[in-house]
């Protein structure tokens, strides 16, 4: 039987420490046994700028979600084909940019019964002052995860 594939899916750029903490799950999952992918934006020298680089496969985001982080994670196009092509049994959203990066994967990986997990490192009151419907949209997906992982000095 072929290990199962565990996806950490990250709008983070190797410059930030959430960047370093995707490498150390990664290299931890690897060696627990599962094909683990990261998907995240692209970067030429991504392995030169990280100080630990697990070896996990690539999956390069076709656009750059600090670009438009809005339209990033509106995006179901772009998590329709990260997930077609990676097709994890596990996504791990580990979010450093911004919670909304990752809405649309989250919708599209719900949609597909694909179970996830999210990893917040970006919880500080001011980046949640959204309006009612936003904020009803994020529950349901928060609440839709297997696990919601917080990590801020703002908690």
């Amino acid at each position: 039987m072929a290990a199962q594939t565990i996806l950490i899916f990250t709008t983070t750029k190797s410059a930030a420490g959430v960047a370093q903490f995707n490498e150390v799950i990664a290299a931890d999952l690897l060696n627990a046994g599962y094909a683990t992918i990261i998907a995240q934006p692209a970067e030429l020298d991504y392995r030169a700028r990280v100080e630990f680089c697990s070896t996990a496969a690539r999956r390069y985001f076709t656009r750059d979600p600090y670009d438009d982080v809005l339209a990033f994670g509106d995006d179901k196009f772009l998590a329709a084909r990260v997930l077609a092509e990676t097709r994890p049994d596990l996504v791990v959203f580990s979010t450093g940019v911004h919670p909304l990066t990752n809405v649309a994967a989250m919708q599209t990986a719900s949609f597909l019964g694909i179970p996830y997990v999210i990893i917040d490192a970006l919880v500080a009151r001011s980046v949640f002052e959204w309006n009612d419907k936003t904020i009803e949209l994020a529950a349901k997906l928060y609440r839709n995860a297997r696990a919601v992982i917080v990590q801020s000095q703002e908690n």
